[in-house]
């Protein structure tokens, strides 16, 4: 029996051990959860004693702004056979009194009578502001009557109270400064999700303007169309004409330019080596063709002989001559070119002498 009520109290004690931690903690933080007093208002305090009687008065804040209200408490402990009151508003002097209390008087929780009575003042200009003392009279009570007056006083000390005002020293009160405009808060700074959304709306934006850029640039450097063979025979045809190899005497290198237009025009067309043919050579594979080439061969194989007198055995021809061989290289190229010549076929047609071709 002596083991089981031992083992008993040891479990208790250790139950109790863990307990009271426990408790402890949850007080701390329950304590810690409290919504802690709000700080009293710092304020000025003047109390007099005179035997049993006490009158205090305490006046907050001891610093206020020109305008605000500034409180006034004024209480006074008696015994319970005395009888008393409290200044009225009036008797504040030049203070500006806003509000004032009844006079209260209730019992006091440490035994006998509390008087009390509160005022509400203002101050119009800065600078020290005087609480003047507070008078409050008093009489005992004799055999359960009161006196008819109360021929006693108990008054307090002065106070000073420190009033403040927004003016500088650059300020006049007889030449106030003009009403200035609103003063706009600062904009609040933008959240994360905004900023990220007008960064990748910025990004978003550079790229179509660098895309848009490329395109322009590479549309602008793209090569032109290539010529035709036709057009560029008939370009080629117009710059020998306008070269005026022939005025200037050498015609041997204007036909042998002619001769090599005209044969590149005709590989280029046809899908002929011409070039690289003599003329008898050139006139044989023309034969082993005859059906699909679109040109009177004979008139060709006459052409090219007359060209390689000119090259060939230094014959000097006439201006007359050289004119009518490049009418003639033009018109055989209009005439197998078909449709669709380019602006640059009129051009040299005109550089070479501007006659009508057939």
């Amino acid at each position: 029996m002596r083991r089981v009520t031992a083992g008993v109290r040891a479990r208790g004690a250790a139950a109790a051990r863990c307990i009271l931690p426990a408790a402890a903690l949850a007080a701390v933080l329950l304590h810690g959860c409290s919504r802690a007093a709000p700080p009293t208002p710092e304020s000025l305090q003047s109390t007099v004693e005179r035997g049993p009687l006490r009158l205090s008065a305490a006046v907050s804040p001891r610093q206020a702004w020109v305008g605000d209200a500034i409180t006034i408490e004024l209480r006074l402990h008696t015994p319970d056979e005395y009888v008393a009151t409290l200044p009225d508003p009036n008797a504040l002097g030049a203070l500006r009194v806003i509000d004032a209390s009844e006079a209260a008087c209730r019992p006091a929780a440490e035994g006998g009578l509390l008087w009390s009575r509160r005022y509400r003042v203002e101050s119009l200009l800065s600078g020290e502001l005087e609480i003047p003392p507070l008078v409050a009279r008093y009489a005992r009570v004799v055999d359960g009557r009161a006196p008819a007056a109360l021929d006693q006083e108990l008054a307090t000390e002065s106070l000073r109270v420190e009033v403040l005002s927004a003016l500088t020293t650059q300020d006049s009160v007889a030449a106030p400064r003009d009403i200035t405009g609103t003063i706009v808060p600062p904009r609040p700074p933008l959240p994360a999700w905004m900023v990220a959304a007008l960064a990748l709306a910025a990004l978003a934006g550079l790229g179509v303007i660098g895309l848009g850029a490329w395109l322009v640039v590479r549309w602008l450097s793209r090569p032109p169309p290539p010529l035709t063979p036709e057009q560029w025979a008939l370009q080629e045809l117009g710059r020998l004409a306008s070269a005026g190899l022939v005025a200037a005497g050498r015609p041997r290198e204007h036909y042998y330019r002619m001769s090599e237009i005209v044969r590149t025009y005709i590989e280029r067309r046809f899908g002929l080596a011409a070039p690289e043919m003599t003329t008898e050579e050139f006139m044989q594979s023309l034969s082993d063709r005859r059906a699909a080439l679109p040109f009177d061969r004979d008139s060709l194989a006459a052409y090219l002989a007359a060209i390689d007198l000119v090259k060939y055995a230094a014959l000097a021809p006439a201006p007359a001559d050289a004119e009518q061989a490049m009418q003639k290289a033009v018109a055989f190229i209009r005439g197998t070119a078909g449709t669709g010549l380019a602006d640059v076929g009129q051009g040299a047609s005109g550089a070479a002498g501007g006659v009508a071709l057939t």
